[in-house]
Order: structure tokens, then sequence, then C-alpha cells
């Protein structure tokens, strides 16, 4: 059985094609629907350290819930 990510850590998956994919929530579009970013990587770790990073140019779930993401756009 799979474990349970922490409450913003957002989600971690591999894909069909073999490849790990992490997605998280940055913020909240004007109708409530959450607007999300993803990394792809080779291994679970490397998806893990990416997500990470990508968690911390964007500041963060907790503090920007119900602000307009800070992330820079790609």
């Amino acid at each position: 059985m799979a474990r349970k990510r922490k409450a913003g850590d957002g989600t971690v998956r591999q894909r069909k094609d073999g490849r790990w994919e992490g997605r998280v929530v940055i913020g909240y579009d004007d109708n409530g629907y959450p607007k999300t970013k993803n990394v792809l990587a080779k291994t679970k770790k490397e998806c893990v350290e990416k997500l990470q990073k990508l968690k911390e140019e964007c500041g963060g779930l907790k503090r920007q819930m119900f602000l307009q993401p800070q992330c820079p756009e790609s």
C-alpha cells in the first residue's frame, strides 16, 4: 500500500511511458478552480527534488491559498 503524502506536498506518480510526474497546486483562479504546475523526471527521487524546488519558487500552497500565485510562468 502506498503512503499518503502530507497536505500541500503535491502528487507524485509514474506515467505509462515510465517517467515520473510531480504535480502541485500553486493557487486558485477567480472561479475557485485549482491552478497546477507539474514537473517530469526519469526517477522518483529526481521528481521529488524538482517538485520541492518548484514549491519553493512558487512560495508554497498554504501561504498563497487565496492569493494570486507569484510563480514564474513557463
